[in-house]
Order: structure tokens, then C-alpha cells, then sequence
């Protein structure tokens, strides 16, 4: 009980207030599946950090290979490998096991 009413009187407490209204969402209408999304989060960390940065710039935030470059303080040409073994390691993970893996050479939108 202490705890809690020493936690009440802490000033970050006190200034934060939610003003807004956070809206109803309904889960079941989205059209991303979870397991799909779980599946590409854990594909997503076991990659090294800098193909993750370089997957999730690229692909997720659809940043082009130049400013890509300039977050993370390397050449367009490291952004361009880097992609490309990213891609090739989610693939690897993300293919059903029924499936063989094929290879893509296709460039990445740019």
C-alpha cells in the first residue's frame, strides 16, 4: 500500500494526464495475421543489427537507398548488400517448409 501511494506522489504522475480518447479497434477486422506478424518480428531479430536496420528502413518505413546510407553512416553500396542478404535471410526463414528456395536476383524499389 505504501508502494502504491508513494507511486501517486511521484511528479511525473501528476503532470501526465491523457487528454484523449483512445478509439475502439476492432482486432478481428484488421487483415494482418498474427502469426504472420510474429513470425516476421522473430525473422526480423535474428538478423544481424545492421541488415535489421537496413530491412526495416527499406522495407517498412520505404526510406531509399541514399538516406538509408546517410542513418546509418555507410555507403549506398553497403545499404544495397546489406539489403540484399536481409531479403535473402527472410526469405529463407519466412518460406513455408514445403516449399524450395529459390533465389531472387531482383533489385530491391528503390
Amino acid at each position: 500500500m505504501r508502494r502504491f501511494i508513494s507511486e501517486q506522489r511521484r511528479p511525473w504522475r501528476r503532470r501526465e494526464h491523457s487528454t484523449g480518447r483512445v478509439e475502439d479497434h476492432d482486432v478481428a477486422a484488421t487483415d494482418v495475421d498474427t502469426g504472420q506478424r510474429l513470425d516476421l518480428l522473430a525473422a526480423l531479430a535474428a538478423l544481424p543489427p545492421r541488415q535489421r536496420a537496413v530491412a526495416v528502413l527499406r522495407f517498412v518505413e520505404d526510406v531509399d537507398v541514399a538516406e538509408v546510407a546517410e542513418i546509418t553512416g555507410c555507403s549506398e553500396g553497403t545499404v544495397e548488400s546489406q539489403t540484399s542478404h536481409a531479403r535473402r535471410a527472410l526469405q529463407q526463414r519466412l518460406r513455408p517448409p514445403s516449399a524450395p528456395f529459390v533465389p531472387t536476383d531482383e533489385v530491391s524499389p528503390r
